[in-house]
């Protein structure tokens, strides 16, 4: 079950039975970014809706629901989620998983 998910217009993708942390964030100006195992995706988005976590594992729409398993999910205070406190957090689960970082 599952598929390949490619987020474009880059060379993003998440493959079938491919393990990763996958990381979202905001910056001071709205722009809300997605890191895949360090790799950061270009171009952000500044869009206060763009993510929800109400859909959280969804894929577009309430339509498209993910099809795999995440393994952990952790949340941070605005404040606190500094590019170096991600950096070590992503580092962390990377070893955690047995993953390569990516960026």
């Amino acid at each position: 079950a599952g598929q390949t998910i490619a987020h474009g217009p880059g060379t993003f993708v998440c493959n079938l039975g491919e393990k990763t942390v996958l990381t979202f964030y905001r910056d001071s100006s709205d722009n809300i970014f997605m890191e895949k195992s360090g790799l950061v995706f270009d171009p952000s988005i500044n869009d206060n809706s763009a993510f929800d976590l109400q859909n959280l594992a969804v894929k577009n729409d309430a339509g498209n629901f993910y099809n795999g398993k995440i393994y952990e999910l952790g949340m941070i205070d605005g404040a606190k989620a500094t590019d170096k406190i991600r950096e070590m957090i992503t580092e962390y689960m990377c070893l955690k998983h047995g993953m390569e970082r990516l960026g």
